[in-house]
């Protein structure tokens, strides 16, 4: 199995992409609004800017969606459905933000349009009904110097892939996508109390999960 760093990896990402969205070598226009499509003042034709984008993104993005998929095969999937989102849309980018910046908003946004496929194939076999807990509400801490530990992040995927599919969603859309409350209740079909109580007791788990894997003080309290 090729590597997302592997240069035959980023070939055949590449050859695969520019399949799906019609190998053409035709020119881009250059727009004032997407400095990033010309380099002295030279037109760059479609495959050539898809190329560079993969060689350049490709391994970072493969990289941040494997902390929260541990399956190999759909983080390769999930990367070249960026890609194709990015250059099928290529005219929406505007230059406020970086290419890179924008590449990793559609790869949070992939991520959990992934774990919302899942939650689809077994919304029956949990309930939406809940006592509501009689603890205080945890808070993250932050212990941002952990994702730079490659034994922690392989355990803390472990411990979100564990949790219940509606869990798991309502938890990566309030820390990853930094969505609003009443946006993820609306997008869940849950109560308020329903979506306090789904990242309570997400927390509380995986607190377990790592004192358990890491045999370690608490990461969340």
């Amino acid at each position: 199995m090729k590597t997302a760093n592997s240069p035959i990896y980023s070939f055949l990402l590449f050859h695969s992409i520019a399949y799906i969205i019609d190998n053409q070598s035709l020119l881009m226009a250059v727009r004032n609004t997407s400095p990033f499509l010309m380099e002295e003042k030279q037109l760059l034709t479609k495959n050539q800017l898809l190329e560079s984008w993969i060689n350049e993104y490709s391994e970072s993005l493969f990289n941040y969606s494997k902390r929260f998929i541990k399956n190999i095969e759909t983080c390769q999937d999930i990367v070249q459905d960026v890609f194709i989102v990015a250059w099928t849309n290529v005219d929406q980018f505007r230059s406020e933000s970086s290419l890179k910046t924008w590449l990793f908003g559609i790869l949070k946004i992939k991520i959990l349009e992934h774990y919302k496929a899942i939650q689809k194939l077994n919304m029956n076999s949990e309930s939406d009904e809940y006592t509501i807990p009689k603890i205080a509400e945890f808070h993250w801490q932050d212990h941002t110097e952990l994702l730079d530990t490659p034994d922690f992040i392989k355990i803390l995927e472990l411990c979100i892939d564990k949790l219940p599919e509606k869990w798991r969603i309502a938890l990566l859309s309030k820390y990853l996508l930094e969505k609003k409350a009443i946006e993820i209740c609306k997008e869940l079909s849950i109560t308020d109390t329903n979506y306090w109580q789904l990242l309570l007791r997400s927390k509380k788990q995986i607190r377990a999960c790592l004192e358990l894997n890491l045999n370690k003080s608490l990461f969340i309290r």
